[in-house]
């Protein structure tokens, strides 16, 4: 099982959701983080892979772009009105269990405004935002990744510690608090220094993705 589920929009910074997976599995290890791209194996069913993972993981980080709600589905609406979308369905699937739920904004992308959501994913506009800047991305991934140790104990064995003398990396037991739950589903992070929601602005180059296995 992973423990932190990476959701992301195909159109809509695919770039963001591949730095992301990308660190976390620097950190935790291949094995903590579900990407799709990565995690499912050639010739697996993708469907029912996603399913599981989004049933048994302990967090999931909704990225989410400026396009995210406007990307088209196949019938040219916004794929996001779709019940059976896979980014929708991850989502819902995350917030009905009450597990820890982060949405990272990406670049120009707004706070997320629940008209816009559909009815089953509105409690997604009360669950505590990260935002993300690839001009400062190793910054923004550092609190991502703290907030993440803090919260879910599985991850807590493994800190990312300064490199001394080339050695990079080591591991070492993390300090940390246990999760608790307030609102379900809800993830909140936070940072004295680097992460203020209230005053943050953001400007980002965006860049071309790798391709997804999803069908989204």
């Amino acid at each position: 099982m992973s423990d932190v589920f990476i959701n992301y929009r195909t159109g809509d910074e695919e770039s963001a959701a591949t730095l992301i997976a990308r660190e976390l599995v620097r950190r935790f290890g291949r094995d903590r983080v579900f990407f799709a791209s990565n995690s499912i194996e050639l010739g697996h069913r993708f469907p029912a892979e996603l399913d599981g993972a989004a049933e048994e993981c302990d967090a999931l980080i909704a990225v989410i772009g400026p396009r995210w709600a406007e990307v088209p589905g196949p019938d040219g609406r916004p794929a996001l009105e779709a019940e059976q979308d896979w980014t929708r369905r991850e989502i819902r699937t995350a917030l009905g269990r009450g597990i820890l739920v982060i949405p990272v904004l990406v670049g120009k992308a707004t706070r997320i405004d629940r008209v816009v959501l559909p009815e089953d994913l509105r409690e997604l506009a009360d669950c505590q935002y990260k935002r993300f800047d690839h001009r400062n991305s190793d910054a923004d991934l550092a609190v991502l990744g703290d907030a993440l140790a803090r919260q879910l104990p599985e991850l807590r064995g493994w800190t990312t510690t300064p490199p001394r003398h080339g050695t990079g990396r080591s591991r070492s037991p993390a300090r940390g608090r246990t999760r608790t739950r307030g609102t379900p589903g809800c993830g909140r992070v936070t940072s004295s220094s680097a992460y203020v929601a209230a005053s943050e602005t953001s400007t980002a180059t965006s860049a071309r993705s790798s391709t997804s296995l999803r069908g989204r």
